[in-house]
């Protein structure tokens, strides 16, 4: 400011010795060409030279804007960067930096002179960072009076800081708002598909995962576990609710879903605690001829069937295929157990225990030991069993 104040009193001082000159001595200016010549007085002669420069200069402007238009780059060209531009560009490099503090504290400088959407979005950020929260939804709210053509980034950065803070509800308040006049954005139904997993909201995220399908609003490897996640929670969920539940979800399932391991499984582990595992035990049958899988096949062993006998040829066949798979050895251990075979459950849950040691395995063969009426083998595994059963805790 006193630069400028200096700057001017100068410029006074030199247009009033100037003036004083010219005024005693006006003089004048002689162009001659040829053995022509033409007189004029300085200041009308002046004023025709800046004048014919200026014209000169709009000319040269005007040329070159028709030439930028003829090019596609629009009539004003290049904008100019400008004291806006920069201030943003501070903004940003302080979000970078996680300066939060300085950056909250040059938003709300900006935002007490003039509204501005970027400094607001900030402003909101950094308060979050920083745990005021209140500053946060203040900020929000009134840029949403101020900008309300910007309800789109609005909207999205208030749900991002809610998923920040964990607050699933106003993630979901937020996306479905947005949702209202954007029904497509792909970064928006990302968030809303994880707010529904992460709320443990089944039924909704069913009912979004087509779209997020259809938008590709995220990888095809995270889908395909999305899908197996969500509909397996929703088959846990109806058999809560009883038989006629869970068969109308299993219907819910597309057909590709039902092939997929973490599916069936939810859905034959439903059958058995409701008893009915003569309807699980076909689909895993198929299954496992199809596609072989260890847990699969240990659920296999655990269906309770009438036909026991059959039940145990059948797995018997694929132990041929599989000798050393002991999940297999487990589940054929299993269904002798149940049609009393003591021996041959001791010699299968013992090639498993060999194979692959576990305190299930452990406590299984003990069980059939107690069968057998060794009850000093028994106990030894039963100790055995529970060793192996704390180390597994300790590990985890």
């Amino acid at each position: 400011m006193t630069r400028w104040l200096l700057v001017t009193v100068v410029l006074m001082v030199v247009f009033s010795l100037a003036t004083e000159v010219l005024l005693q001595d006006p003089g004048y200016v002689m162009i001659a060409v040829g053995h022509k010549t033409l007189h004029m007085r300085f200041w009308p002669a002046a004023m025709l030279f800046f004048a014919t420069l200026w014209v000169l200069y709009f000319l040269a402007a005007f040329s070159k804007r028709i030439a930028e238009l003829a090019r596609g780059q629009g009539w004003r060209g290049k904008p100019q960067v400008g004291t806006s531009s920069k201030r943003q560009h501070g903004f940003w490099l302080h979000y970078f930096e996680g300066n939060w503090a300085r950056l909250l504290k040059e938003s709300n400088r900006l935002l007490g002179k003039k509204p501005d959407l970027i400094a607001s979005l900030m402003a909101a950020e950094a308060a979050a960072e920083l745990g005021d929260f209140n500053q946060q939804r203040l900020t929000l709210t009134q840029a949403a009076l101020q900008h309300p053509r910007q309800m789109l980034a609005i909207n999205l950065v208030a749900a991002r800081l809610a998923a920040h803070q964990g607050d699933w509800l106003e993630v979901i308040a937020q996306l479905q708002r947005l949702r209202e006049y954007a029904p497509e954005h792909a970064p928006a139904l990302r968030l809303l598909a994880q707010a529904y997993r992460e709320r443990g909201d089944w039924p909704e995220l069913a009912a979004l995962l087509p779209e997020v399908k259809r938008l590709q609003a995220t990888t095809a490897d995270t889908l395909h576990q999305l899908e197996q996640v969500t509909y397996a929670r929703l088959l846990e969920g109806a058999a809560s609710l009883g038989f006629e539940a869970l068969q109308n979800a299993w219907q819910g399932v597309n057909k590709s879903q039902k092939q997929q391991p973490r599916v069936l499984l939810a859905y034959g582990y439903a059958l058995r605690r409701l008893k009915r595992s003569d309807l699980a035990e076909p689909l895993v049958r198929k299954y496992l001829r199809q596609h072989w899988s260890d847990e699969v096949a240990a659920l296999y062993g655990l269906l309770e069937l009438p036909s026991g006998q059959d039940q145990l040829k059948q797995a018997e066949t694929w132990l041929v295929e599989r000798p050393q798979n002991a999940h297999l050895l487990m589940a054929l251990g299993r269904i002798c157990w149940r049609l009393q075979y003591w021996g041959k459950a001791r010699d299968y849950f013992d090639q498993a225990l060999q194979l692959a040691p576990s305190a299930q395995t452990y406590i299984a063969l003990a069980q059939t030991y107690t069968q057998l009426g060794d009850t000093a083998k028994s106990h030894a595994l039963y100790e055995q069993g529970l060793t192996k059963m704390a180390q597994t805790s300790a590990a985890m």
